[in-house]
C-alpha cells in the first residue's frame, strides 16, 4: 500500500522532492 501511495505522490509531486522525502525517511 505505501508503494501505490508513494507511486501516487511521485505524479503529482516532484520527483525531486519525492526522493528527498524518501531518503530522510530511510534516516
Amino acid at each position: 500500500m505505501y508503494e501505490i501511495a508513494f507511486q501516487q505522490l511521485g505524479y503529482r509531486m516532484s520527483f525531486t522532492d519525492l526522493e528527498t522525502i524518501v531518503i530522510e525517511h530511510l534516516r
